[in-house]
Formats: structure tokens, sequence, C-alpha cells
């Protein structure tokens, strides 16, 4: 693991909030997500984070298997047009790369640019797994833990979706 993902766990640590780590070979689809979610026991996720052509951010945290309707979001934030962001982008506002995007790193969106969008699924899970910013690590958090810990101590709100 690297010095963003150490800072994660350790702010994790801090926080008291325990989680089960599965280290692995790197993964770029979901497929792989879902198998090391099933050894985890947890929900497997897949975290997006989408622009607005005025460049607003949404990072959206859905079911490993659950397909975005870009439109149905769309409708739902009340924004005409969404893409992807770029590497540049990921790398400024989370330090991430793609295939390790996480809800984790949002800790380092210290200028409070982007909005956390959860699929009420995952919202409802009792756990759920994601990286600590780097696809060669996953994580088994309780979704309460995450939820009324550790958004709430980063100064991070959320808002449950579809």
């Amino acid at each position: 693991m690297g010095k963003t993902s150490d800072m994660i766990v350790a702010k994790l640590e801090e926080l008291g909030i325990a989680c089960r780590k599965s280290v692995h070979e790197p993964i770029y689809t979901v497929e792989a997500g879902l198998e090391i979610a099933g050894k985890l026991d947890a929900m497997p996720c897949k975290c997006l984070l989408l622009r607005s052509r005025k460049k607003e951010y949404y990072m959206v945290l859905l079911p490993g298997n659950k397909r975005l309707s870009s439109k149905e979001l769309s409708e739902c934030i009340g924004c005409s047009h969404l893409s992807f962001a770029s590497e540049k982008e990921l790398d400024e506002l989370l330090h991430a790369k793609p295939g390790a995007v996480s809800p984790l790193g949002l800790l380092f969106d210290t200028n409070n640019q982007i909005q956390l969008l959860i699929d009420k699924e995952v919202a409802e899970s009792d756990y759920f797994v994601c990286h600590p910013n780097d696809n060669t690590c996953s994580l088994r958090i309780k979704t309460s833990d995450m939820l009324e810990t550790y958004l709430p101590a980063i100064g991070k709100k959320y808002l449950s979706i579809i």
C-alpha cells in the first residue's frame, strides 16, 4: 500500500473503525471485486467520480452489480449532463487513480468540492467493501461506521439515491 492508503487506514484507526483487510492483485473489473466481496462477506461496491459541465463533482457509490443510469441520476440531482472525471481530477481531488476511487478518498477533498451520492441498497447494507485508494487492497467496513462516524469526522454529508 502507498502513502495515501496508509493515511486513510490511519484515519480509520484514529476513529476506532474496525475493518477487515484483503490484500490482492490489482483489480480492474467489477467481477474481480464481486469475488473479493464474497470472500469478505460484504456488499461489493463500485465508486465513480462524475462531473457536470459546470465542474460540479459527484461521487456515486453503487452495488457492484448495479448499472448506473446517468439519465436517472441526472434527474435525481437536477443536473443535465454528467461525465467521468479525468485522471487529473481524480488525482487532484482524491489522490486516486482510475480503478481505485473510494469514498474513503473523500478525506482528501479538503475544499469540499464533491457531493457523495450513495445508492439506497448500499446505505441499507450491514457491510460494504471498498478500496483505501489502492486497488491492491479491499476493506470490509460496517456501513453504519462509514455513515455515522467516518463521513461526519471528515466533514462530509451524503445523499441517499435511487
